[in-house]
């Protein structure tokens, strides 16, 4: 029975293993690399490429309105752009493959401010070689990816992060 057991439990360990390594590997892919570029719209029709994010702190977090752990880590994602956001750090959230009005209608019932731009065709997700929703990556002021994570963030990573992405 324990060896049955035993044998059952490599199975699924070997399992977990072979679904997250490839999102383990696409993530660190880009770790100390430069920020794939983009230029997208945001949900009110100002342009934002990574280029004029250049000397700033960025977190590019990825996300739908369909996703329950996207709209988890929404407010923590608001307080950090509302304490840190400005000339050195900002939060740019990236829906992936919605029509804007769903969006609109989102964020009107959302207290969002924090600018969101349009991956409607999901070209800069597979940039960025996002595999879940909520994902995240941290670029620094030079445009280099310095760390990701896929899944929802929690507000004591978050500050990690932002006081990382804020330091002088």
């Amino acid at each position: 029975m324990k060896i049955h057991g035993f044998k059952i439990y490599l199975a699924v360990l070997s399992t977990v293993v072979l679904v997250i390594s490839p999102a383990l590997a696409a993530e660190s892919a880009f770790i100390g690399k430069p920020a794939p570029s983009f230029s997208l719209k945001t949900i009110n029709g100002d342009g934002v490429t990574m280029e004029s994010l250049k000397g700033k702190g960025v977190v590019l977090n990825f996300w739908a309105t369909w996703c329950a752990p996207c709209k988890a880590e929404m407010p923590a994602l608001e307080e950090a752009y509302k304490k840190h956001g400005g000339s050195s750090f900002t939060v740019i959230g990236v829906n992936y493959q919605q029509e804007t009005p769903a969006v609109k209608r989102y964020l009107k019932k959302s207290a969002v401010s924090f600018p969101i731009v349009m991956d409607t065709d999901g070209v800069l997700s597979k940039k960025y070689a996002v595999l879940g929703l909520p994902s995240a990556f941290f670029i620094d002021r030079n445009g280099i990816v310095v760390g990701s994570h896929v899944g929802a963030l929690k507000p004591e990573m978050l500050q990690e992060w932002t006081a990382k992405l804020t330091a002088p």
